[in-house]
């Protein structure tokens, strides 16, 4: 920037340079990020006339917050350049702090060689640094960092009345970088959760195994279950040691080690049998008896020699507690690299080790039971009732994981058949819709697997509250909005009462309280009929020392719970009666484990209720007045900085709430008190891009407002939030007429305002995996089915699924319409799927009936009962074949080309 150039041309330069930096930055012109940087930077290191421009971020290090280097581009070179240990975290200077600290008070920076004190001009000419102008970065109103504008030739004359340009120019690069560093942020995310995933079905896999296989041996078993594991988590070797006391002295024994190299099980090593933890390694007793794991590079492990000594370069130690005793521990061990296990893996190991521990004492225990038959002949009796006793347990358990499959099953069908018919959906609609059932499938998959994984805690006496402090309202309206779905699809009048006596920050666990009330709001859902009542109330019966005692009922005019039943629904695995679950679903923990949840809150739970009439859920729990702090309730990858906002409203005082809310979350809002001030504000800001309507106000109303916007906004987009203590469906017709985007009912809180924003600027999305089996077009015309299925979303997987291939399919929503149906036309059908678990009458007892009046027609179980003895049943009710769920459409068709032909079978 020389000194001759007048500054209207060289702001001229600089505006033109920026408009070029917008479009590259915008369009993405560049084959790499790299490029995209360089050819964005470039023109408005020219039009500044510097010779590099530097990026800094302020990040942590080693507990302090300091500035280092990040980007740099450079005059010479024309392209960003390698950046140097130096400059990726800045020295300890006093300069830098005396800069940083001018900066974070969002203050610019700017310094000559001629102006420089002793100190800066000793720190510039370590770097060659002639002249620099500093521009600070904030995100999100927090200081993120810096842009500099350096000289390292001669000194830069740069006019003050060009540091608004600079400013833009250096919120621009930075920006690009932030962007680009939270989109590979995203990808990482996504890579870590896919991993995670793989992970968690491995650990369930192995739990399937352990658990149901009884025709393997012990070794086939471990082999099974250790091998992925340890392939995932890149491990070479796994070890099993087991505690024993003798005399007063804790002794540890190896009994079970895999290894990778021997292809599997192999002897323990020798030495490593009846040895006291002070021989072995005399921390490690107390430590794993705390229940506190290992996880280190050996190198810095005080036992390194020793396990240096049998090859371990890293190690992974999970402590084993059983019925609360420390009963040993699983050595994972990495042989070739030096690191720390990462979280998700060390995750699936703590879950391996106790599968591992628990299939030795399941194999010891059959194996003594053997011995003992052997050996004690003379008690024959004795061992038949003791037998007896363990094959009703085993009965117990093998109802409970056949409960436990169908559960999960049954929301994995939706989520895999719902994923394949959004990939295969042209309209951007039935991907939102396909989507949708997919993240209420996968909620509720992920309740059941919860529910299990608590019940377990409970059991180890391992369950513990976190304490945090959280916004009372804003977890009521994220519980409310887990049901909302639910309530809507079966038409419920619900009601939400909010004390205004509660603090808005409370400090205790938000997320096991939040568990709670969906536990008692889904079950009223489940039990209250169409057209019904629920209500949610939460009130402030008390408050000592900041201590609160706040009770919570929800109340519904369900089918009510009889004396008998109440004694007994807070128990595990136990619903009303035997039917329930048949009918309605759920695992029969959330109960159980919302009143041991109660108990650690200080709290109790109880129920009042009559047959057919309804029933409340009342319980009450402490927790600390927490502190007001400002929590920022707005989406962080939106740039709310430039948001506009107008509010529009003929009452002040709501105008004014809106005012402060956006000032508080650092968005700009104008207000206006009709719809003429605000046609005038439109007009002269040249519009909005979020707009919150009253619908009654004098003169113009809000539905004549909206029109005019959005003739108005033709050539932006923006969207308009309605807002009015009128129910929405009175005014909803005129509304979406006109173009009102959302809706929000009077009166307002804060949490709702900010969530819809939210919803309306927000961006996300999900992949589906890739459908395993293709249905051919048209290949299957004039083949006729009968699905009895009582789930509608399965039923709508199979239709939508098989729609190109030309069959033709009725539906029968129990065993009895099922049966009606093949009565009424015999030789209608060409096969039948036949789920097995329906209201009324399920798919067995239809199967029978079916056969029993004579009718051969090939009748194939299509069901998430996927357990042995279930394809048995299935078999012995006189059907023909078994498919499980989740479906794999390549075996559906299969099944169909088999069994169309009827005459086959007769």
């Amino acid at each position: 920037m020389t000194t001759n150039d007048s500054l209207s041309a060289v702001r001229d330069r600089i505006i033109s340079a920026l408009n070029k930096a917008i479009e590259t930055f915008t369009v993405l012109k560049g084959n790499s990020f790299s490029e995209v940087m360089s050819n964005g930077a470039g023109p408005i290191a020219n039009a500044v006339g510097v010779d590099r421009i530097a990026i800094y971020s302020f990040r942590d290090r080693e507990g302090a917050k300091v500035l280092g280097q990040i980007y740099r581009w450079d005059r010479e070179l024309g392209s960003d350049v390698s950046l140097t240990d130096i400059l990726l975290n800045l020295p300890e200077n006093k300069t830098i702090d005396d800069w940083t600290e001018i900066l974070s008070k969002n203050e610019c920076v700017y310094k000559t060689s001629s102006s420089m004190t002793e100190d800066e001009r000793k720190l510039t000419e370590t770097f060659g640094v002639k002249s620099i102008l500093l521009i600070p970065i904030f995100s999100y109103g927090e200081f993120w960092g810096a842009v500099a504008f350096q000289n390292h030739k001669a000194e830069a004359n740069i006019s003050d009345g060009c540091i608004d340009l600079l400013i833009s120019a250096a919120n621009l690069c930075a920006n690009a970088l932030i962007r680009e560093s939270l989109y590979k942020n995203s990808i990482d995310s996504y890579k870590a959760m896919e991993r995670s995933k793989k992970m968690a079905d491995i650990v369930n896999n192995t739990a399937i195994i352990f658990l149901s296989n009884r025709e393997k041996t012990f070794e086939e078993m471990m082999n099974i279950g250790a091998g992925p594991i340890a392939d995932i988590a890149g491990l070479d070797r796994i070890s099993v040691w087991r505690n024993f006391y003798e005399q007063d002295v804790l002794h540890t024994s190896q009994i079970y080690r895999w290894d990778r190299i021997s292809g599997g099980t192999t002897q323990s090593t020798p030495g490593l049998e009846n040895v006291t933890y002070d021989k072995l390694a005399p921390r490690w007793q107390e430590l794993l008896a705390r229940g506190e794991t290992i996880n280190s590079p050996v190198k810095l492990l005080p036992e390194w020699k020793m396990l240096n000594s049998f090859g371990v370069v890293s190690a992974y130690i999970s402590p084993i507690f059983i019925g609360g005793n420390f009963w040993g521990f699983v050595l994972f061990e990495d042989r070739h690299n030096e690191r720390y296990f990462e979280n998700d893996s060390t995750e699936m190991m703590r879950s391996a080790a106790f599968l591992f521990a628990n299939t030795v004492i399941r194999v010891e225990m059959e194996d003594n039971l053997f011995e003992a038959n052997e050996q004690l002949k003379t008690y024959n009796e004795k061992l038949k009732n003791a037998l007896d006793h363990a094959t009703a347990a085993s009965q117990a358990k093998g109802f409970f994981l056949s409960n436990m499959s169908h559960e999960m099953r049954t929301p994995l069908n939706t989520i895999i058949g719902m994923a394949s018919i959004g990939k295969n959906s042209p309209g951007i609609e039935r991907k939102e819709y396909a989507l949708g059932k997919i993240e209420e499938a996968s909620s509720h998959l992920l309740g059941v697997i919860n529910d299990v994984l608590d019940m377990s805690k409970i059991e180890a006496g391992k369950l513990e509250l976190v304490l945090a402090d959280f916004s009372f309202e804003r977890m009521l309206k994220k519980t409310v909005n887990a049901v909302c779905i639910r309530i809507e699809q079966k038409q419920l009048k619900f009601s939400v009462t909010i004390d205004g006596k509660i603090p808005h920050i409370l400090t205790g666990d938000d997320q096991r309280l939040t568990q709670i009330i969906i536990n008692l709001l889904s079950n009223a859902v489940k039990f209250t009929p169409e057209g019904g009542n629920i209500s949610l109330n939460a009130f402030l019966s008390g408050e000592e020392d900041e201590l609160c005692d706040i009770v919570i009922s929800v109340s519904d005019t369900g089918i009510g719970i009889s004396p008998e039943q109440q004694n007994r629904i807070f128990n595990a695995f136990e619903q009303a009666d035997s039917g329930t679950s048949r009918k309605f679903g759920g695992t029969g923990l959330g109960l159980a484990i919302s009143r041991r949840l109660v108990k650690l809150m200080d709290g109790e739970i109880s129920i009042t209720s009559q047959e057919g009439r309804g029933s409340e859920f009342k319980f009450n729990f402490k927790a600390k007045r927490g502190k007001d702090s400002h929590v920022s309730l707005l989406d962080p990858s939106v740039n709310w900085e430039t948001m506009k906002v107008l509010a529009v409203d003929d009452a002040q005082e709501i105008l004014s709430y809106f005012t402060e809310i956006f000032k508080r979350y650092g968005v700009l809002c104008d207000t206006a008190l009709s719809g003429e001030e605000a046609i005038k504000k439109i007009e002269k800001s040249g519009g909005y891009d979020i707009y919150f309507v009253d619908w009654k106000m004098p003169g113009m109303d809000g539905i004549e407002l909206t029109k005019r916007i959005k003739k108005q906004s033709a050539k932006r987009k923006s969207v308009v939030i309605m807002i009015s203590a009128t129910e929405w469906t009175l005014i909803r017709e005129k509304a979406e007429i006109v173009g009102v985007d959302k809706f929000l009912m009077k009166p307002l809180f804060a949490s709702e305002i900010m969530d819809c924003m939210n919803e309306c600027l927000g961006v996300g999305g999900s992949n589906t995996q890739k459908q395993q089996n293709a249905v051919k077009g048209g290949e299957l015309k004039g083949c006729r089915i009968l699905l009895a299925e009582d789930v509608e979303i399965n039923r709508e997987i199979l239709l939508a699924s098989m729609e190109s291939t030309g069959v033709e399919i009725d539906c029968a929503e129990n065993g009895l319409q099922a049966i009606r149906l093949l009565s009424e036309n015999p030789e209608k059908y060409d096969l039948v799927f036949m789920d097995m678990q329906m209201p009324e009458m399920d798919g067995l007892e239809a199967t029978r009936n079916i056969r029993e009046n004579g009718n051969d027609i090939p009748i194939i179980a299509m069901t998430a009962n996927v357990f042995k003895e279930d394809i048995d049943r299935c078999l012995e009710a006189g059907m023909n074949d078994h498919i499980g769920k989740p479906l794999d459409m390549g075996k559906v068709l299969e099944k169909i080309r088999k069994y169309r032909n009827r005459d086959v079978y007769r």
